[in-house]
């Protein structure tokens, strides 16, 4: 394990910022303390130098890789692992200077089959020669285990910034890339390398950004399914599109469990998916929460107020399903996590693009090696209405759909009546309105009243039907984060 820092030239005349020095320094020992590698080198000098303490001097004409050491137990089976030279990095070749933080897991196998020898005997040493058989890029998608590299090709004069999940930032600044395992407290100009990416950067500036093996299939997606209009609908269009689609369902407690296990479990059989189901109620019986969703909450509430509040807000409810999903998929190799977000809700924090994101950045550092996870929402650009719309055309289920929170069974038609007093209600009826539809899910409420709208097209009724469907035919699709 080690803390990485250092600078590199793209071009040999740029100037050395001496306050990014001075940051980078300050960070060096954060992570590692055993003993400080440096190199400082140009087109026609290396100089490599061991430290019992981090550096304090330095030569701003050259070039520098940095390393602070800490030993690992992994590694202390070996002998002399202490300042020597042979075992302390950056390491280098005529080619190659490497520096690694992590731990190689695949390290002796490697050896074996590329015939590498070298006087030390940690993971790290390795690399540079690694490298010189098969390339920067080729050689990192070999490595099992962590690591965050900085790899200069003094030949093609390239640098690269790499990691799988270990830390790693980077400052580019007056054609001088810096970097450090731990950025510069408050300072929000250094920008962190991508999990799972090679940055490559030439006399140009940063040129490439290389993704690193993905073992899961992004071709499979889970969807984390309610049983309401947008959960359903997304399901629904992954389906038609070719994906293998799984849905996942949660009982936590929530008022209208059984309306939504019998609508989810209606649209498995409908569509050939498999449902899973994961109980939640233990966790959620834990949280102190005024959310209408929970217990016996007054449900006499108004009704724009419920739609345009948080008034449903279940503590970390959506954050909590989506890693357990992703445990889940990552189980059965499914690459791909998907949830039912759109703008009408998005007065919710956690049903907004910046959560999706935020989740996916999580997902490479949440699961093994090689597992990373698209987390999507379809329609989390667009209206109700316009999921309407698009869900007309591929055929969504509108019959069986549950958004309301207070559903009743009704034992004459085997199905659920919605209250028509919620805001999840509101929202519905109104989004059906705004597309000029009738909605075919029945209302407890006789305010609700779709008198002079149009009823659904044979086109739903037709390409619900339908296995596939060509993108081509789908409304809004250009607006679509799939």
């Amino acid at each position: 394990m080690c803390t990485l820092g250092g600078y590199y030239k793209l071009d040999e005349n740029a100037n050395i910022s001496v306050k990014n020095l001075e940051q980078i320094l300050l960070t060096l020992d954060a992570r590692g303390r055993d003993a400080f590698g440096i190199i400082s080198f140009n087109d026609e000098t290396l100089v490599k130098s061991i430290e019992s303490e981090k550096p304090t001097g330095v030569n701003l004409q050259y070039n520098l890789l940095m390393a602070a050491r800490a030993i690992p137990a992994a590694e202390r089976i070996y002998d002399n692992l202490g300042e020597d030279d042979k075992n302390t990095q950056p390491f280098y070749n005529d080619r190659f200077i490497v520096a690694h933080n992590g731990l190689i897991a695949n390290d002796q196998d490697l050896r074996t089959k590329f015939k590498i020898q070298t006087e030390g005997d940690v993971d790290t040493s390795i690399l540079p020669e690694l490298f010189n058989q098969v390339g920067v890029v080729a050689g990192v998608s070999l490595l099992q285990g962590s690591f965050a590299l900085t790899v200069v090709d003094r030949k093609s004069k390239d640098l690269y910034l790499i990691t799988n999940f270990m830390p790693l930032s980077y400052k580019l600044e007056g054609n001088v890339v810096y970097w450090a395992s731990l950025p510069p407290k408050e300072d929000l100009t250094w920008i962190r390398v991508p999990s799972y990416s090679i940055l490559k950067f030439t006399s140009a500036g940063l040129v490439n950004v290389i993704k690193l093996p993905n073992l899961l299939n992004t071709n499979k997606v889970l969807v984390v399914c309610s049983g309401g209009l947008d959960s359903v609908t997304t399901a629904v269009l992954y389906k038609k599109l070719g994906f293998d689609t799984s849905i996942l369902f949660f009982d936590y407690g929530q008022r209208a469990l059984g309306a939504e296990d019998w609508s989810t479990s209606k649209l498995a059989e409908e569509f050939e998916l498999t449902k899973y189901k994961i109980n939640t109620r233990d966790l959620f019986a834990q949280y102190t929460t005024s959310s209408l969703l929970l217990g016996n909450k007054d449900s006499d509430v108004n009704r724009q107020l419920d739609m345009e509040s948080t008034l449903s807000y279940v503590g970390a409810r959506n954050t909590i399903f989506a890693t357990l999903a992703m445990g889940l998929a990552e189980k059965y190799s499914i690459g791909r996590i998907a949830f039912g977000l759109n703008l009408d809700d998005s007065t919710y924090p956690d049903n907004n693009i910046t959560w999706l994101k935020d989740l996916e950045s999580l997902s490479h550092s949440a699961l093994d090696w090689n597992h990373y996870m698209k987390i999507r929402a379809p329609f989390v650009n667009m209206t109700k209405k316009e999921i309407i719309d698009l869900g007309v055309y591929i055929g969504s289920p509108f019959d069986y759909q549950i958004s309301c929170y207070y559903p009743v069974w009704d034992e004459k038609s085997h199905s659920y009546i919605n209250c028509g007093k919620c805001g999840c209600d509101k929202l519905r009826e109104y989004s059906f309105k705004g597309a000029n539809y009738k909605d075919p899910v029945r209302y407890a409420n006789p305010e609700i009243n779709f008198d002079g709208f149009r009823s659904l097209p044979d086109i739903w009724s037709q390409n619900r039907k339908k296995k596939l469907l060509d993108k081509d035919d789908i409304p809004y699709f250009r607006y679509l984060y799939l």
